[in-house]
């Protein structure tokens, strides 16, 4: 999923934001999505969310700014 940094800069690069990618932890039982800078794939993870449980396999997602 893309996480614009910031939506309503019209000048803004295409992929100037964020990617949440899915992940299971097997050793937790979870899902650990990791948060990676849209310009740098193969960079380090900037940040990492740890979820109370596992996310299905195939599990699409949108952003939406004001929800």
């Amino acid at each position: 999923m893309f996480v614009p940094s910031d939506p309503c800069d019209g000048r803004a690069a295409e992929d100037e934001g964020d990617a949440i990618a899915y992940m299971r932890n097997p050793g937790r039982g979870a899902s650990d999505p990791p948060i990676l800078a849209a310009p740098d794939f193969t960079g380090e993870p900037v940040g990492r969310i740890h979820l109370p449980g596992r996310v299905p396999l195939g599990f699409h997602g949108s952003w939406i700014p004001d929800a």
